[in-house]
């Protein structure tokens, strides 16, 4: 029985095999290569035919339809054709882009999501070598935009050297597109020229799990002009798009001032290279990021050796929001703007966002505006700022969370706990033109670090060591390096010492230092204790990205005759609860062991024996520590140190290390001290944070005077304010606003130094002649305050010393003195 329902299975596959077999055959299914066009002996009299047949008959092999000059008012649908794929290709092949001796396929359309060509699902379709144009002058509204091509749930589908057009409008009234990518997946448009149109490229994709996807398009090597809005807008939903590449195009706006070369929204792994945005008309936003990695945040994102130029308001701008690791590099980039004044050349702001990378960009103007702006809420631990170009011909080159920093060293000390602006610039490049911003290859450029990108705009290899900043690699030489170093006049064996030589910190030059053969160090300066009694060779070879050069030097190193004579410094005496003190070793005859003592090393708090101190680099043994404060008071340090010889003479400085008392708000209940900090209970160094418990401190009860200076008060807006009251709880008489005049968030008047508030900015904060103060600020729904009583006459005086300009993840401060009543 088994066997004859087998048997009978077999019959009927048999059977519906055949059967499918020769309908196949009898439909005749298309390959090889077919015309189109009016003349006689043409395969097909118009697209339409040749479609029909497509979809009617299938193809059996790569099939090419060549398409007569000329001009052919028609719209055609291709949906999923049998037998496309890979290797059985569909090709219209158009002859040229030429309006005389040209294709051109037009049709005027304003229904809404009508286009001249619809890829309806099809796949391995590849469009070329003609006009597509969309002669709709629209100004309706429409669910999907009317459009040249449009595409619809399709995939690895092509648009190869076509031009690409729509209407062209003045005021943004017609709503029609060139592109309409829609959920679509693998589709490539290279070597076209797209203009017109509200957006040139409308790239959407529309998902609800990550489970499916679109995107992995790519546009390359295409000319946009003329579009309203954006000339390519990559739009989706948290899953939307993933992978989609914008390689070496070039963008020239016009007919807008609101014109974005490209922006992305909720794009992922996106990769933008090679793209020219220095058209003859200003762009507003060249580059547009908005959210991205929202949904793929392992993905690596990637700007990279773009140029960009000629804009009216930001050359790249990122805004993200809610990213713990948007896994995002921007890198090599060249944005110099001469002929407009915009706002800046680089915006990034980021709201609890981290994971992000920007090196080696040139930021250059010949304006005051700030070429970086950068804000950030929360305590970055993975974003790295280096190698980069800030120029300007005055004011702040850069802005830190509203803070604006003129010089570069300001910067770089601002941001040197963080790691970044190691390798940074302040140095005006030289291009070819206003209009061509390659380098001048007989003139200097900034070099910037090793970013992991090995070749620029044109595909020419960079120096790995040194590249140049920007998108465009340097080939200037200006010959070998000239190396010099010198060598102390005594040197001991088994003792720290410090050579020095000629080169400079930010110098384009590798290191690498040989004592006795042997490699030591790759530093600008050696620092060693690998000195051996006796004769010693010192060689140091310097390496640019074109040349190298070599020093030997031999001497002699002799043991110390004496015990060391004992010195030190630090590198600031006067500092608040939680500061970090390095101390530097000033010992001479070659010391090689050190002894450290730092006294009172403890105090009792709160019954509690509590160290007032810990060493966070090194030991008390170490010969350069770095020590910690914790409890405020006065310190004094005492140092020996030791040869082969024996001990120096200890030295001791009493008080000299100050530590003025320091709280968090919350941190006490109350402040004795006649002087010292009180900080928002992120401290410090870090963004105010949301507590649930309220926090208070009463300062100084039965004081005479309290004097209060206020700084770096930064709140958000409509949420966080600052209050004081006369009296010991918030039951006392509400004294706020009257010191700025600003008592609501909208509006302008004076700020904390006279300047202008912004509307954003709401810190009512007031200073008089009080009995007693108490102090309130909120942030959220949670009240911090801060006592001020005195038993007698109480004076409260406020300085406002800073106006801060951003929404308030910033540290605020209070410094306050106390007369003892």
């Amino acid at each position: 029985m088994f066997f004859n329902i087998l048997k009978r299975s077999f019959r009927s596959v048999i059977f519906v095999w055949i059967s499918i077999n020769v309908s196949v055959c009898g439909a005749q299914a298309l390959s090889g290569t077919y015309t189109i066009g009016a003349a006689s002996g043409s395969s097909f009299a118009s697209l339409t035919a040749a479609v029909n047949a497509l979809t009617g008959k299938g193809i059996s092999g790569p099939v090419v339809f060549n398409i007569a000059p000329g001009n052919y008012n028609e719209t055609i649908t291709i949906p999923a054709i049998t037998g496309s794929d890979s290797v059985n290709t569909i090709t219209f092949n158009g002859s040229g882009i030429s309006s005389s001796g040209g294709t051109r396929i037009y049709a005027s359309l304003t229904a809404s999501g009508s286009s001249v060509i619809f890829l309806n699902g099809c796949s391995y379709v590849r469009i070329q070598n003609m006009t597509v144009e969309n002669t709709s002058s629209s100004t309706s509204n429409f669910s999907v935009y009317p459009a040249a091509i449009e595409t619809n749930l399709d995939q690895y589908n092509t648009i190869y050297n076509c031009n690409i057009k729509v209407a062209v409008s003045n005021n943004g009234q017609y709503n029609v597109v060139g592109i309409n990518l829609n959920n679509a997946r693998y589709d490539s448009i290279k070597n076209s020229f797209v203009s017109g149109g509200l957006f040139g490229i409308y790239n959407i994709g529309q998902t609800s799990t990550k489970n499916v996807s679109y995107g992995y398009s790519c546009v390359i090597n295409s000319r946009f002009t003329g579009a309203y809005y954006n000339h390519i807008y990559g739009i989706g939903s948290r899953y939307g798009l993933v992978h989609d590449s914008y390689i070496s195009n070039s963008f020239d706006s016009s007919k807008s001032p609101y014109i974005s070369a490209l922006q992305l929204s909720y794009e992922n792994g996106a990769t933008v290279r090679n793209n020219i945005t220095n058209g003859n008309v200003a762009s507003y936003l060249p580059i547009e990021i908005d959210y991205p990695n929202y949904g793929f945040d392992s993905i690596p994102f990637l700007v990279y050796n773009n140029m960009i130029g000629n804009f009216g308001n930001t050359g790249i701008y990122l805004d993200a929001d809610s990213i713990p690791n948007m896994n995002v590099s921007i890198l090599h980039n060249t944005i110099d703007e001469e002929n407009n004044s915009p706002s800046n050349n680089m915006y990034v702001n980021l709201v609890a966002c981290d994971g992000l990378v920007i090196e080696n960009n040139i930021m250059s103007t010949n304006s005051a505006i700030v070429p970086f702006y950068i804000s950030y809420t929360g305590v970055p631990t993975n974003i790295k700022v280096n190698g980069n170009d800030y120029y300007n011909l005055s004011g702040a080159l850069v802005s830190l969370n509203g803070t604006g920093y003129s010089s570069l060293a300001g910067f770089q000390g601002a941001v040197a706990n963080m790691g970044w602006s190691l390798y940074d610039n302040n140095v005006k490049p030289n291009y070819v033109s206003l209009r061509d911003l390659h380098c001048n290859q007989s003139a200097p450029n900034p070099s910037g670090i090793y970013a992991g990108i090995k070749v620029d705009i044109d595909g020419e290899a960079r120096c790995l060591s040194f590249p140049t900043t920007g998108a465009d690699e340097s080939t200037y030489f200006s010959g070998n390096p000239v190396v010099s170093f010198t060598i102390p006049a005594k040197v001991y064996p088994n003792s720290p010492t410090y050579i020095y030589q000629n080169a400079k910190p930010g110098d384009p030059k590798r290191y690498a230092w040989y004592l006795n053969g042997k490699l030591v160090s790759d530093s600008l300066a050696l620092f060693t204790n690998k000195f051996r009694l006796g004769s010693d060779t010192l060689k140091l070879v310097v390496f640019t990205c074109h040349g190298s050069d070599s020093l030997t030097k031999v001497f002699t190193v002799t043991a110390p005759t004496a015990a060391p004579v004992v010195n030190f410094v630090s590198n600031k005496n006067l500092i608040h609860s939680g500061d970090v003190v390095s101390f530097l070793d000033l010992c001479t005859n070659g010391p090689t062991r050190w002894f450290w003592n730092i006294t009172p090393d403890s105090s009792i708090v709160n019954g509690v024996n509590t160290a007032n101190y810990k060493f966070v680099y090194g030991n008390n043994q170490f010969q350069e520590p770095q020590v910690e404060f914790f409890t405020a008071g006065k310190y004094k340090v005492c140092l020996n140190s030791g040869n082969s010889v024996g001990n120096g003479s200890p030295v001791c400085k009493t008080n000299y290390i100050e530590v003025i008392p320091s709280y968090n708000l919350g941190s006490a209940k109350v402040v004795h001290d006649a002087t010292g900090y009180l900080f928002d209970n992120g401290g410090p160094n870090g963004n105010y944070h949301t507590d649930p418990y309220p926090e208070s401190i009463l300062i100084a009860p039965c004081a005479d005077s309290v004097y209060l200076t206020f700084s770096m008060f930064d709140l958000y807006c409509g949420f966080d304010y600052l209050r004081i009251y006369q009296g010991a709880n918030a039951n006392g008489k509400n004294i706020s606003g009257s010191c700025t005049r600003n008592g609501s968030y909208t509006g302008y008047g004076p700020g904390f130094t006279g300047g202008q508030s912004f509307s954003y900015l709401w810190i009512p904060v007031h200073a008089q002649c009080i009995q007693a103060g108490y102090l309130q600020s909120k942030v959220g729904n949670v009240y911090r305050n801060v006592l001020l009583r005195s038993c007698a006459e109480c004076r409260l005086c406020c300085t406002l010393v800073e106006q801060a300009k951003d929404f308030g993840y910033k540290t605020r401060s209070i410094i306050y003195n106390i007369k003892p009543g």
